[in-house]
């Protein structure tokens, strides 16, 4: 209907007719991709003149303790394995989906550095640094678990 042709009588339609409209272009909220309990990795920004093959991901977990709508959006809030609170929210953008094989107890991780040992022979323990996690997660293991790549 025109504007030029809305009078008195018709302008119920006319009304009725910018509703249905309104309603018919109004964007459909999706489901959220990531749920409580899932596990993820934080994307991180390149810089500049960053080489392109490195991983683009964290090499830290991290799992979803609430998920949360701001306009529309959904965002996500994490803790650690050790279940610390992550400061900030995190859009699904950022997110990796880490796979059930990567959370199990036999999986192999990379190590920094080697800060000290003790003992020797067969119970000799090294104190590690794990790639890509805080200071908070090094810890104690036999050095006969190490595997050379």
């Amino acid at each position: 209907m025109v504007p030029a042709v809305v009078n008195i009588r018709n302008a119920v339609v006319a009304r009725n007719n910018l509703e249905k409209r309104a309603l018919s272009q109004r964007k459909k909220s999706r489901a959220h991709i990531y749920s409580v309990g899932d596990h993820v990795r934080i994307s991180r920004l390149k810089g500049t003149f960053d080489k392109g093959y490195e991983k683009n991901c964290s090499e830290e977990i991290f799992k979803i303790t609430r998920v949360s709508r701001r306009q529309n959006l959904f965002i996500y809030e994490l803790t650690d394995l050790e279940g610390e609170i992550i400061d900030g929210f995190f859009y699904p953008e950022e997110l990796a989906r880490v796979g059930d094989d990567r959370l199990s107890q036999n999986k192999e991780f990379k190590v920094e550095r080697v800060i000290k040992s003790r003992g020797r022979g067969v119970k000799k323990q090294v104190f590690e640094k794990w790639l890509g996690y805080p200071d908070k997660f090094n810890s104690w293991i036999k050095a006969s678990e190490i595997v050379t790549l």
